[in-house]
């Protein structure tokens, strides 16, 4: 039986998460929405929840998904360090969440390349 003081450390993910928004510092992508892909890693204790099974105890990844994509969809920020700093904010709002790692990826701004982006990590 597992004692009340061990800890289960996890990641939760929210895997390609593909948002529009205003990105970019050049004339055309202040004026054109563009699409961005996000992964979001959420590192959390799930010891509670996985003996209780109830939602309450556990990392609500549907609040930060629904905040991720309200906020990154209204926003216009020049750089991708802005966003992902923001999103990674975001994610660390939630009591839970311990750690997070966010990657942001501008789909297309490159000819050659399939994305540009940027990893960020950020704990409590």
């Amino acid at each position: 039986m597992m004692s009340n003081e061990q800890h289960i450390l996890a990641t939760l993910l929210i895997k390609n998460l593909k948002v529009t928004c205003i990105i970019g510092a050049d004339k055309y992508e202040r004026e054109h929405e563009q699409e961005i892909c996000l992964q979001l890693f959420l590192w959390t204790d799930i010891a509670k929840a996985s003996r209780s099974d109830n939602l309450e105890d556990a990392l609500d990844y549907r609040a930060i998904y629904d905040e991720v994509v309200r906020r990154v969809e209204n926003s216009k920020f020049n750089l991708i360090e802005s966003l992902a700093y923001a999103v990674a904010k975001i994610c660390l709002q939630h009591p839970l969440t311990h750690k997070t790692k966010v990657i942001v990826e501008k789909v297309g701004a490159l000819e050659k390349a399939e994305s540009s982006g940027i990893e960020l990590m950020l704990e409590k």
